[in-house]
C-alpha cells in the first residue's frame, strides 16, 4: 500500500498479485483494461477517473494508468480486505 506521483504524459501498467483499490488523489487518470470487454459501451476497457475516484481492480486484471491532460497524476493503491473464517464459540 502506497500514494505515488506519475508525472504529466507518463504511463503506467499495473497488474496486481493481489485485489485491491486504486484511488486517484490528484489531478485525473485514463485507466484502461486488457480485454476480451464485454458489456455496455462503458464496460469496454476505458474509464477515466478524477480525484477522489476509485476502483476496485481483481487480482491479476493487467491494466494501463495514463495521466490526463497537463499535471501529475496522484494514486494510492490499497490491498482490499480478505475475509477471515471466525470460529464460532462452542456455545453459541
Amino acid at each position: 500500500a502506497g500514494c505515488w506521483t506519475l508525472a504529466a504524459g507518463r504511463a503506467l501498467s499495473l497488474r496486481p498479485r493481489e485485489a485491491g483499490v486504486l484511488r486517484i488523489a490528484g489531478g485525473a487518470a485514463w485507466i484502461t483494461f486488457d480485454g476480451p470487454h464485454a458489456g455496455p459501451a462503458n464496460d469496454q476497457g476505458d474509464l477515466l477517473l478524477a480525484p477522489g475516484e476509485s476502483l476496485r481492480v481483481a487480482a491479476g486484471r493487467r491494466l494501463v494508468l495514463e495521466t490526463h491532460g497537463t499535471r501529475a497524476v496522484a494514486f494510492q493503491w490499497d490491498f482490499a480486505p480478505q475475509a477471515q473464517p471466525v470460529p464460532l464459540a462452542q456455545d453459541w
